[in-house]
């Protein structure tokens, strides 16, 4: 069997170092590389000799002694290659190898003369061809211009275009992103202005959902209408439901209209939650029940919620405001009535309707009846109605002057 060129290659090296060199090199990278050659090949006489007294004398610790002093001497030549170049401002021209990458080399040949020698026979280089040529990919899977080895051949070149960075601006129309590369500078155009309260209410835009009004604008046709003026009634033109609101995405509505700042009600379990009820008062008929001594002191506390600590029981006005009388079970604009389920909270839905089926929210208003009644709003179909102070609980929604 002839000898593989793996081994081939340390051998010349042995071969070079035990050569003289043929004068000075004329740089430091040169002399570096030449002083390293000697080095390499040194070490590699040094280990075929603790290779043959092993061969002859069988003594296993001597052995390993011995290649500890081959590996000590190896390590310290080597370093002081580099540090000689280093000396005068240059790098070896094999960095960024280390010592370990040639010591490995050199005992892996090694190991195999050794056990050619022994009668084990030379091992070909072929199977490690036969390793880097085992891949899948293909000229396309690669970079343009760089070179691959698989099971498609060795030595190809890869033909996936190189786009760079890719940018994207949305429009109104799907766009193809092309095939290739993308170095991950690109960047898809955003837009502060895609919230909810700036789209129509029903419109999605990139997977917003807008709440800006309940009903088109008045200019367009609504069902059944023949031209701009219908019937010339407001239920035609639907004037009086406009409605525009913006999710502050704290917890807080804010009605654009008024100017009102709501609180939003959660499924949670926290003081939001669209379950827990209050009595309107403790001492009759005075407004001191848990709804101010539970539910606002809670809203109040510390910083306050959402950053305000101003939180109130709204009046009748205030709480029939936000009412949709275009809309049942509840009575309200989506804005406070968007993907309300078990455990949602309130930066992640909004809620109405609770445990009171008929959405019962007491206001701060005293009934014109007597000072024993307050106003009421049922939101399930918007009714307004008086209600008992005493021994009665009521859902409650807070409310606050956001201008």
């Amino acid at each position: 069997m002839s000898l593989r060129p793996c081994t081939i290659v340390i051998l010349a090296a042995a071969l070079l170092a035990a050569a003289s060199s043929a004068g000075a090199a004329s740089t430091p990278e040169q002399k570096c590389q030449a002083a390293k050659n000697k080095t390499a090949g040194k070490y590699e006489a040094c280990r075929q000799k603790a290779e043959a007294k092993l061969t002859t004398s069988g003594d296993a610790t001597a052995y390993t002694t011995a290649l500890g002093t081959c590996d000590t001497k190896f390590m310290r030549a080597w370093q002081k290659a580099i540090d000689k170049a280093a000396g005068v401002g240059a790098t070896c021209l094999d960095d960024p190898l280390t010592v370990g990458d040639f010591r490995t080399f050199i005992d892996e040949h090694t190991d195999d003369l050794a056990t050619a020698l022994g009668g084990g026979g030379l091992t070909d280089c072929a199977p490690d061809l036969v390793t880097v040529n085992a891949g899948t990919a293909v000229a396309a899977d690669v970079l343009v211009g760089q070179t691959f080895s698989s099971g498609a051949g060795l030595g190809l070149t890869g033909t996936m275009p190189d786009n760079g960075a890719v940018n994207i601006t949305p429009t109104t129309t799907d766009q193809t992103i092309a095939a290739g590369f993308h170095n991950g500078a690109g960047t898809v155009a955003g837009d502060p202005d895609i919230v909810a309260g700036n789209i129509q209410n029903g419109v999605e835009i990139f997977g917003v959902t807008g709440t800006f009004g309940d009903v088109p604008d008045v200019s367009l046709l609504e069902t059944g209408q023949t031209t701009a003026y219908g019937t010339g009634s407001d239920g035609d033109l639907q004037k009086g439901a406009a409605r525009s609101y913006t999710d502050n995405g704290d917890g807080t509505i804010t009605d654009n209209v008024t100017a009102l700042m709501w609180e939003k009600k959660s499924d949670d379990g926290s003081i939001h939650d669209k379950d827990d009820t209050y009595t309107w008062t403790m001492t009759y008929p005075t407004m001191n029940g848990t709804m101010v001594t539970t539910f606002l002191a809670s809203l109040n506390a510390g910083g306050g919620f959402a950053g305000h600590t101003d939180w109130r029981i709204p009046n009748v006005n205030e709480l029939q405001s936000i009412l949709n009388y275009q809309n049942v079970g509840p009575a309200v604009s989506s804005a406070f009535n968007t993907s309300c389920a078990a455990g949602c909270t309130v930066t992640t839905c909004s809620c109405t309707l609770g445990t009171l089926a008929a959405g019962v929210y007491a206001s701060s208003s005293t009934s014109a009846f007597g000072s024993g009644g307050a106003w009421i709003v049922y939101f399930f179909d918007g009714i307004v109605g008086g209600g008992d102070k005493n021994d009665v609980l009521y859902s409650v929604r807070a409310v606050r002057d956001g201008s």
